[in-house]
Order: C-alpha cells, then sequence, then structure tokens
C-alpha cells in the first residue's frame, strides 16, 4: 500500500469502474471485521449526500511532524530526505472505513492506464 498503488486504492477504483450506477458510499472493511449493518446505514444516512464524505478512523503517518505518539519512532531514526513536509495530516485506516462516491469518482486511474 503507497499512494496511488496497493489493493485499497484498486479497491475504490474498480467498485467505480464495475458498479457506475449511482451509489451514495462505498465501503472498504477487513475480512475479518464483524460489520452491524444497521448501525453502519444509519450512520451513513446521518451523513446523508455529503460531498467529499469520509467515515473512519484517522491515522497520522509516522514520519508526520503531527504525530504525538510516545510509541513511535524518533525523527532522528530517519534520513532527513524533506520528504516529511510531504505527508498528507492523516490517512485512512483501521478496520473499515466509507468514501463517499464523489471521492471514488475523483480518484485518478491507476498510472498506465
Amino acid at each position: 500500500e503507497h499512494g496511488r498503488h496497493g489493493k485499497t486504492f484498486d479497491y475504490f477504483l474498480r467498485v467505480a469502474a464495475l458498479w457506475p450506477w449511482r451509489f451514495e458510499w462505498v465501503v472498504k472493511a477487513d475480512s475479518d471485521s464483524y460489520v452491524v449493518l444497521p448501525n453502519l446505514v444509519r450512520e451513513l444516512a446521518l451523513l446523508g449526500d455529503t460531498a467529499d464524505g469520509y467515515l473512519g478512523a484517522h491515522c497520522v503517518p509516522l514520519r508526520s511532524p503531527m504525530n504525538r505518539s510516545t510509541y513511535k519512532l524518533t525523527f532522528d531514526a530517519f534520513v532527513d530526505d524533506g520528504a516529511d513536509a510531504l505527508y498528507p495530516r492523516w490517512m485512512m485506516c483501521g478496520m473499515m472505513y466509507a468514501l463517499s462516491a464523489d471521492i471514488v469518482r475523483w480518484l485518478p486511474p491507476p498510472q498506465g492506464e
């Protein structure tokens, strides 16, 4: 998994391509997760037709200056390559998350396609 490569990115792209009719949300869950569908449907209904919608955990990248974790590696453990400034403020993580249709349709196609 990295940026525009990996199974998660590919999953969201394939859902949009294989099911082009109207959908409001696309959910990705781990295979060992137990999703209580009535609760998920209720939460997504509360968000409605939200533009730029995301439902799930927010994880701060390990190298991000915003990471305040006490169990992370120190920044001294990394080479100063200037990449820290390129990291997003947060990333999708966890056993389940959902993206609204506008975000899924906004995703660029994989490189080389």
